[in-house]
Protein backbone atom coordinates (compact mmCIF):
# COMPACT_ATOMS: atom_id res chain seq x y z
CA UNK A 1 0.00 0.00 0.00
CA UNK A 2 1.19 3.65 -0.59
CA UNK A 3 -0.40 6.92 0.59
CA UNK A 4 0.38 9.69 -1.08
CA UNK A 5 0.35 13.39 -0.23
CA UNK A 6 -0.03 15.92 -2.71
CA UNK A 7 1.02 19.49 -2.05
CA UNK A 8 1.88 22.95 -3.58
CA UNK A 9 3.64 25.72 -2.29
CA UNK A 10 2.18 28.02 0.32
CA UNK A 11 -0.97 26.49 0.50
CA UNK A 12 -1.97 26.71 4.32
CA UNK A 13 -4.18 23.56 4.27
CA UNK A 14 -1.14 21.23 2.86
CA UNK A 15 0.97 22.95 5.67
CA UNK A 16 -2.01 21.86 8.32
CA UNK A 17 -1.71 18.46 7.81
CA UNK A 18 2.50 18.00 7.51
CA UNK A 19 3.11 17.15 10.64
CA UNK A 20 0.52 14.50 11.01
CA UNK A 21 1.45 13.10 7.84
CA UNK A 22 5.00 12.97 8.82
CA UNK A 23 4.00 11.64 12.50
CA UNK A 24 1.78 9.01 10.41
CA UNK A 25 4.35 7.52 8.29
CA UNK A 26 6.42 7.53 11.44
CA UNK A 27 4.49 5.37 13.21
CA UNK A 28 3.17 3.37 10.81
CA UNK A 29 5.72 3.01 7.92
CA UNK A 30 6.87 -0.45 7.18
CA UNK A 31 7.69 -2.54 4.33
CA UNK A 32 3.88 -3.62 3.54
CA UNK A 33 2.63 0.13 3.64
CA UNK A 34 4.78 2.91 2.36
CA UNK A 35 4.30 7.23 2.03
CA UNK A 36 5.39 9.17 -0.32
CA UNK A 37 5.14 13.25 -0.43
CA UNK A 38 4.83 14.78 -3.78
CA UNK A 39 5.40 18.49 -4.05
CA UNK A 40 3.42 20.07 -7.50
CA UNK A 41 4.47 22.59 -9.40
CA UNK A 42 1.74 23.86 -11.61
CA UNK A 43 0.30 21.82 -13.86
CA UNK A 44 1.48 18.83 -15.12
CA UNK A 45 1.23 15.25 -16.96
CA UNK A 46 1.08 13.52 -13.51
CA UNK A 47 -1.93 16.60 -12.36
CA UNK A 48 -3.84 15.65 -15.28
CA UNK A 49 -3.45 11.74 -15.19
CA UNK A 50 -4.72 11.66 -11.48
CA UNK A 51 -7.01 14.57 -12.12
CA UNK A 52 -5.64 16.55 -8.82
CA UNK A 53 -7.52 19.95 -8.77
CA UNK A 54 -7.75 20.72 -5.51
CA UNK A 55 -4.65 20.86 -2.64
CA UNK A 56 -3.37 19.28 -0.37
CA UNK A 57 -4.43 15.70 -1.91
CA UNK A 58 -4.08 12.20 -0.24
CA UNK A 59 -4.51 9.17 -2.40
CA UNK A 60 -4.05 5.32 -1.17
CA UNK A 61 -3.22 3.19 -3.55
CA UNK A 62 -2.78 -0.71 -3.20
CA UNK A 63 0.66 -2.48 -4.29
CA UNK A 64 -0.83 -2.29 -8.01
CA UNK A 65 -1.84 1.37 -8.03
CA UNK A 66 -5.77 1.15 -7.70
CA UNK A 67 -6.97 3.44 -6.00
CA UNK A 68 -8.60 2.52 -2.65
CA UNK A 69 -9.08 6.29 -0.76
CA UNK A 70 -8.75 9.57 -2.10
CA UNK A 71 -9.22 13.23 -0.42
CA UNK A 72 -8.70 16.74 -2.18
CA UNK A 73 -8.89 19.96 -0.05
CA UNK A 74 -9.52 20.80 3.07
CA UNK A 75 -8.48 17.88 5.21
CA UNK A 76 -8.47 18.13 8.66
CA UNK A 77 -5.57 16.31 10.84
CA UNK A 78 -8.17 14.21 12.72
CA UNK A 79 -9.35 12.65 9.36
CA UNK A 80 -5.78 12.86 7.73
CA UNK A 81 -5.29 10.42 11.10
CA UNK A 82 -8.89 8.46 10.66
CA UNK A 83 -8.74 7.71 7.12
CA UNK A 84 -4.86 6.49 7.15
CA UNK A 85 -5.79 4.28 10.60
CA UNK A 86 -8.12 2.48 8.65
CA UNK A 87 -6.09 1.44 5.48
CA UNK A 88 -3.43 0.40 7.86
CA UNK A 89 -5.74 -2.00 9.59
CA UNK A 90 -6.76 -3.28 6.22
CA UNK A 91 -3.26 -4.17 5.67
CA UNK A 92 -2.77 -5.70 8.90
CA UNK A 93 -5.89 -7.96 8.56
Amino acid sequence: MVITKYYIANCFHCKHIEQTFADLKKQFECEQIKFREVFVAGESDLTRKLKLHIFPAVIITDNEGNTLERVEGVILPKELKKMVEGAVRSVND
